[in-house]
């Protein structure tokens, strides 16, 4: 057909058993998983030395197979870097002082920051819908004690009492969770983020990041941690509330 294919992988035995099977040339260099040998060897025809040697081969050799070998040969490689002086290539902040100057990269930077910064966003509000529902939730709770503050000691009284206990814990480990794993996710990312739009002189994503940092610090944090405080207070009051409805019925 004319055509040339190169199927490369540094798991042999990753490789879809009919594509490799089909492989008319085969090079294979040092491997050391024994499915991995034992699919190369299979089909390059090792013997049980060469099974063994080819998880022994140093930098640059390798076994080669192809039609018409009634064998595999060992073979080295050239060291193209030493024969042509090849200068090494060049590090990441070398590139990117090459780069980071032109329109190209500048455009594109721009999108994936603004593209993290819409999926930070999107962390916030789930954050925030969480931190509502959980809200509402301990305000019914709250207007329940202030019912049962009222009623006459019983014990469905304590039963209901101690249900609103454990339900409020339910509540603070689900907030609390949720935070924790915004911290530990998305708002990881955050301070870098800052840094590189800084870095990047975009007026309009520069003010996007810092919408975003002043709703966590003035809005977020606090309402959460406010949160976690009113939650903490009315599981306090209602197993004050609990003990004095025990006393009473020590009493009585």
């Amino acid at each position: 057909m004319g055509v040339g294919m190169i199927l490369s992988d540094q798991h042999p035995s990753s490789v879809d058993p009919s594509a490799s099977r089909s492989v008319a040339s085969k090079l294979a260099f040092r491997q050391v998983h024994r499915q991995d040998r034992e699919e190369l060897g299979s089909s390059m025809l090792f013997t049980d030395t060469e099974m063994q040697d080819i998880a022994r081969l140093g930098p640059g050799e390798a076994f080669f197979f192809t039609e018409g070998y009634f064998e595999p040969r060992r073979i080295r490689t050239p060291d193209l870097h030493k024969r042509l002086r090849l200068t090494p290539p060049p590090t990441d902040k070398e590139l990117l002082k090459n780069i980071e100057g032109d329109a190209w990269f500048q455009k594109a930077q721009a999108m994936r920051l603004s593209h993290a910064l819409d999926q930070l966003k999107e962390a916030m509000d789930v954050l925030d819908r969480h931190r509502e529902a959980i809200a509402n939730r301990v305000k019914n709770l709250l207007a329940v004690y202030e019912i049962l503050l009222d009623q006459k000691a019983g014990r469905l009284k304590g039963q209901r009492l101690t249900a609103m206990v454990r339900h409020l814990r339910a509540l603070k480990a689900r907030l609390t969770l949720c935070d924790s794993q915004f911290r530990k996710g998305p708002h990881r990312l955050f301070s870098y983020l800052i840094e590189e739009v800084r870095a990047l002189v975009t007026s309009d994503l520069a003010a996007y990041a810092a919408g975003l940092r002043k709703r966590y610090e003035s809005v977020l944090q606090p309402g959460t941690q406010g949160l976690v405080g009113v939650i903490d207070r009315l599981i306090k009051n209602v197993i004050q509330l609990k003990i004095k409805e025990q006393q009473y019925d020590q009493k009585r």
